[in-house]
């Protein structure tokens, strides 16, 4: 299923799931603002997020599942990149699978955990020429962060000393981080 140019309004998403909802195979491209948003217990595998203006995926729920996704050339319409412009944009989830996604050539972070994310896990993803961070994981605890590959991100970093890095943890705890690859 190929879900194109629909003129969604802030965080909307042009395609917006309920719990438990299973979504394999689609396309989600053009979308004004958020290509898709998902709730609880969402299975997302196998779809392709591009050229959505302001995120491909946003939300999320608990115990949801995105693997083997591709987020690319999002966060393009000038949206503020303080709000949630990217790739995918994880506010408020718990016990989340982010597993083999390639994120690329975003304006904004490839990935993004934010406020109270906790008790997720963020595996063997990999993220480059994204125009901030591969993955920033802020205002969050508690997440597994492992065998992911982030490299030449932050093409275009914003300002002040942290940003324009592969990764970034910041006002986060309790992030166990290893067997990753960082390159600049």
């Amino acid at each position: 299923v190929h879900f194109d140019k629909f003129a969604t309004t802030g965080q909307s998403g042009a395609v917006e799931l309920g719990s438990h909802a299973i979504i394999e195979n689609c396309i989600v491209s053009g979308s004004h603002a958020t290509g898709m948003r998902i709730s609880s217990n969402t299975q997302v595998r196998q779809c392709q997020f591009s050229w959505n203006g302001l995120a491909g995926l946003h939300n999320g729920g608990d115990g949801s599942l995105v693997e083997y996704c591709e987020f690319n050339h999002n966060g393009w319409a000038g949206f503020s990149g303080n709000w949630s412009r990217g790739g995918m944009k994880m506010p408020t989830v718990s016990n989340m699978v982010i597993r083999r996604n390639y994120a690329h050539h975003n304006i904004g972070p490839g990935f993004w955990f934010d406020i109270n994310a906790h008790n997720n896990l963020f595996e063997e993803n990999l993220s480059e020429y994204n125009s901030w961070e591969g993955l920033l994981f802020e205002l969050s605890c508690n997440c597994e962060i492992r065998n992911n590959i982030m490299r030449w991100n932050g093409l275009e970093p914003r300002g002040g000393l942290l940003w324009g890095v592969p990764f970034i943890i910041q006002n986060a705890e309790m992030a166990n981080v290893h067997h990753n690859y960082f390159e600049a």
